[in-house]
């Protein structure tokens, strides 16, 4: 517009000059309109900026976009908004002319357009600040006359008169009590909440395992008192805060068992503001790794076998293995057996060492093996339970009859402890003949006086002879004891021994039939007045040694222990027990006695270790 009204100035200076009129007077004049022209788009561009900035501002309040910083700068100020964007402010302090400015309404609580103080009305309806109608206008000024048009319309409207400039609509921004009031020229202000800008950050790895959990690190810019941080996980990830502080804190993502594709979405947020960043990992590779708790094998010089549990996420192989010591595996779960061979010379060790294909995980077994002893092994006797004697009797005769009726213990200092437990259907005889009583007979009518005697004995019922020495993989041994019995007491019995901690046959099973099912056992007790046996060459009515094979530990043993259990209810005679004397019949359950037949120590109760 005004190169075209220039434009027809220049043509009129010349039209003027073949006329012979005055050409600086024309000039003069041209000058003139050429700074009213120049003033009146001042002023429009004047109002277009103030018009976006305080809409910016108000529609700012609205939607919770608050002013985080303020810069000064030559001209004014640069307000930098929570949503990230900055706005230019000229400081219109001092100037002169027409200002727009906005009020907000007492009666509704909106803010409308205002020129020099008065509301801006268009169609005699006043122009709210916030409004998806009047955006984006289009000003212009003619003969002092303001006209608008917004986006959408064909026609400018008159809107009011204005001089020829117009003043910037903000004279000073200011901060006060933790909020920025912006005044206008007219005197009105537009307050603001001032918010530091929030800001997240999150990192971690971009890679994890199914089942893993990793820790990812969060840290918080311009949070204060009231910010939080909260994780949402998808599907079956899950996502646990740990805050430290309001700015900085971690987070434990656990991927699920069975991988699946999901996200972690981190949202930090205050009193006004919500930030979010997402964390989305793939699945990795897991770094190879391998651990063996028990490092150290300590072996006998006679060998054996042992199983080393290796912790390992890959096929594990290993190296280092001598000859005398072999590795297999035995188990699905990398669990590796070590049979190393007998030592027949000095000691000797070896390191096994296990790993990945390239090495860069590694476990390793030290292997250490006793030499040769120089001494024979041979048998030793390490318990020995002296019954019979009324006069050692005493150190098991009180706790037997204190433990009455159903179970009974024969300790020793020097030799261990011998327990008959009633842990089988109990006997259904009475308390008249005696049922499920322990005592140590001392009259001359009973068979064995003052040795350890049960009555109502049943299947399931038990003799434990345990010593107090251990035994160690790969050693041997054998337990020998005398049983005597009534014609009503269980005849068939099964002997076993504790192998580390696994009880195991200590006798060749055997199996008998009678009424048609099979019993197995190792041992069978006669009714003492049944037949006569030879015990240890000698002829002797109803006493039956019970003597175990040689047996050979597999683990090491804390204590020697030997069980003799009662696996039948057929009696000493054969006969099936059916009855009860409470239902007619001749009593269920009779006497066992522990007895030794002759008085020599050799036909004590005794455990035997060959070493």
């Amino acid at each position: 517009m005004k190169k075209f009204v220039t434009m027809l100035l220049a043509a009129a200076a010349v039209f003027a000059g073949c006329n012979g009129g005055d050409n600086a007077d024309l000039q003069s004049q041209i000058d003139d309109l050429d700074a009213r022209l120049t003033s009146v788009e001042n002023a429009v561009s004047q109002l277009k900026n103030d018009f976006n900035s305080l809409q910016i501002l108000v529609q700012g309040l609205q939607d919770k976009v608050y002013i985080s910083n303020i810069t000064d700068t030559p001209q004014g100020w640069d307000l930098l908004m929570t949503n990230g964007r900055t706005l230019s402010i000229i400081n219109g302090e001092g100037g002169s002319g027409d200002a727009l400015g906005t009020r907000k309404d007492p009666d509704d609580g909106k803010y409308y357009w205002t020129l020099n103080g008065n509301y801006l009305l268009v169609e005699g309806n006043k122009v709210p600040v916030y409004s998806e109608t009047y955006v984006n206008p289009e000003f212009k000024i003619e003969d002092n006359k303001l006209y608008v048009k917004f986006a959408g319309e064909t026609d400018f409207t008159l809107i009011g008169e204005v001089g020829s400039s117009v003043a910037p609509a903000v004279t000073n921004v200011e901060e006060v009590g933790g909020n920025v009031v912006i005044t206008l020229a007219a005197g009105e202000t537009i307050v603001v909440p001032k918010i530091a800008q929030l800001a997240l950050s999150v990192s971690g790895p971009s890679t994890m395992e199914a089942g893993a959990t990793e820790t990812f690190a969060y840290s918080v810019t311009g949070s204060d008192a009231s910010t939080q941080v909260v994780a949402l996980a998808q599907g079956n990830w899950k996502a646990v805060v740990n805050a430290s502080s309001a700015s900085a804190g971690s987070i434990d993502v656990t991927a699920p068992a069975v991988w699946e594709d999901g996200r972690i979405v981190v949202l930090a947020s205050n009193a006004s503001l919500v930030v979010m960043k997402v964390i989305e990992v793939s699945e990795g590779t897991p770094a190879p790794s391998i651990s063996i708790t028990d490092n150290v094998l300590n072996v006998p010089a006679a060998g054996g076998t042992f199983n080393i549990p290796v912790v390992a996420n890959f096929q594990p192989e290993f190296s280092g293995n001598p000859a005398w010591i072999t590795v297999a595996e035995v188990k699905a779960v990398y669990n590796f057996s070590f049979t190393v061979a007998a030592n027949d010379g000095a000691q000797r060790s070896a390191t096994v060492t296990f790993r990945n294909a390239d090495g860069s995980a590694t476990a390793a077994v030290e292997v250490s093996q006793e030499a040769k002893s120089t001494v024979a092994a041979q048998w030793y006797k390490v318990s020995q339970w002296e019954i019979q004697s009324a006069t050692r009797k005493t150190y098991y005769n009180n706790a037997w009859k204190e433990n009455s009726p159903n179970y009974g213990t024969m300790p020793s200092d020097t030799a261990g402890v011998i327990t008959f437990d009633h842990s089988g259907s109990l006997s259904a005889g009475t308390t008249s003949n005696n049922a499920n009583k322990l005592d140590v007979p001392t009259s001359s009518s009973a068979f064995k006086v003052h040795d350890p005697r049960a009555y109502g004995t049943w299947e399931g019922d038990s003799w434990t002879l345990e010593s107090l020495y251990g035994a160690e993989a790969g050693q041997k041994a054998k337990v020998y004891f005398e049983i005597a019995g009534s014609q009503t007491s269980m005849g068939f019995w099964k002997m076993e021994y504790l192998d580390g901690t696994e009880w195991k046959l200590a006798a060749t099973a055997k199996t008998v039939s009678f009424n048609g099912a099979d019993v197995v056992y190792t041992h069978r007790l006669y009714d003492r007045y049944d037949e006569v046996h030879s015990v240890n060459g000698a002829e002797e009515p109803g006493f039956i040694p019970f003597a175990s094979d040689e047996v050979t530990f597999s683990a090491a043993t804390a204590k020697i222990t030997f069980r003799m259990t009662a696996v039948t209810t057929i009696q000493t005679d054969g006969v099936t027990i059916s009855k009860s004397v409470a239902d007619g019949g001749d009593g269920a359950g009779g006497w066992i006695q522990l007895v030794a037949s002759k008085t020599a120590t050799d036909h004590f109760p005794q455990i035997w270790l060959y070493k």
